[in-house]
């Protein structure tokens, strides 16, 4: 099932209600429970949850020691172009922003890569504007043959494609994709994409299922912390990688991770987004942390009640377990 069908189940202010809902007892609770159930995960998005950051993050440190050792996976990303279509609010890319528009010669691209090549990255990102009509196929397809023999790995972060058109990336060297949704807040993603192809909300929803259909090894999925309620982003987005990569036909097989959790809090010009709505943006990066894993889970694929709530205590017991959720914290001792 398309995921855009299960966002429609979860109210945006039920989720909200759910999260504010929670107590110091039920962090208690939570903080390193094993296997990671939803009530739990939310219990941890609370306001309840800040007294307890320090506990949270020694609790991640262990797990992360545990899997990963002391390890940290450094990549590099490489700016294609900044020219753009789209007009969104928050974005220095804005097509109507009078700033000079530059797209790289696959030569020039080689260059820089040479350069990264040479600081020890072996792992790079390709990023660009929503220009499809300038960074065409073709353009890739050109800019990846320069890139194969320096990379062992490369992901992009480019404007949503199709299925086919990610197979012929993933021929030509491609292993990584990475689309950030903004916010699942569909009436205010529209407040905040005035137009161009990224105001299809449903579109770039469904970007990490075309893109695990195709075969991708990696998919990076985030939210810009600061448009809506990052307690409620923070909901959806885990629940859309569960949904989407673990015990579905699209990606059972793949790896989830959401490796690019913005740093950056945005406070658009405007009326859009209050400053008092959301204080304290470092102490929200926090809660929320740099990373969201999801180690190989035990899963249990059930459906929500039917209703007008789905966010009920007989539902948290139907759904089952969810595959483990852990705070990355890069703490190197």
């Amino acid at each position: 099932m398309e995921f855009y069908h299960e966002l429609q189940k979860y109210p945006w202010d039920e989720v909200e209600a759910w999260i504010e809902s929670r107590t110091a007892s039920h962090v208690e609770t939570a903080v390193g429970t094993q296997p990671m159930q939803l009530e739990n995960f939310l219990s941890l998005l609370s306001p309840a949850a800040e007294p307890f950051l320090e506990e949270m993050a020694q609790c991640s440190h262990r797990l992360t020691e545990q899997r990963f050792g002391k390890v940290i996976n450094l990549f590099a990303p490489l700016y294609l172009s900044n020219v753009c279509t789209n007009r969104c609010a928050y974005c220095g890319f804005n097509a109507d922003n009078p700033v000079a528009r530059l797209t790289l010669t696959p030569e020039q691209v080689e260059t820089e890569a040479k350069f990264i090549h040479e600081m020890g990255f072996r792992h790079l990102l390709l990023v660009s504007g929503d220009s499809p009509h300038i960074v065409t196929m073709e353009y890739l397809h050109a800019v990846l043959e320069k890139l194969r023999p320096l990379f062992a790995s490369i992901s992009i972060e480019i404007f949503p494609l199709d299925g086919g058109a990610y197979c012929k990336l993933i021929e030509h060297g491609v292993d990584g994709l990475t689309v950030f949704q903004e916010t699942y807040h569909e009436d205010r993603y529209r407040d905040f994409h005035l137009s161009g192809k990224k105001r299809d909300f449903r579109w770039r929803l469904g970007t990490p299922e075309r893109g695990g259909d195709a075969g991708f090894r990696r998919l990076g999925m985030g939210a810009l912390l600061g448009l809506c309620n990052w307690r409620v982003e923070g909901f959806f987005l885990a629940d859309s990688g569960w949904e989407r990569f673990w015990g579905s036909a699209t990606g059972g097989s793949k790896v989830f991770s959401s490796d690019s959790m913005p740093a950056t809090c945005y406070a658009p010009s405007g009326s859009h987004t209050s400053a008092s709505l959301f204080p304290g943006c470092a102490r929200r990066q926090e809660l929320m942390s740099l990373h969201l894993r999801f180690p190989m889970p035990t899963w249990c694929n059930c459906s929500p009640l039917s209703g007008s709530s789905c966010l009920t205590p007989e539902w948290f017991s139907r759904r089952g377990n969810l595959p483990y959720f852990a705070i990355i914290w890069c703490r190197l001792e």
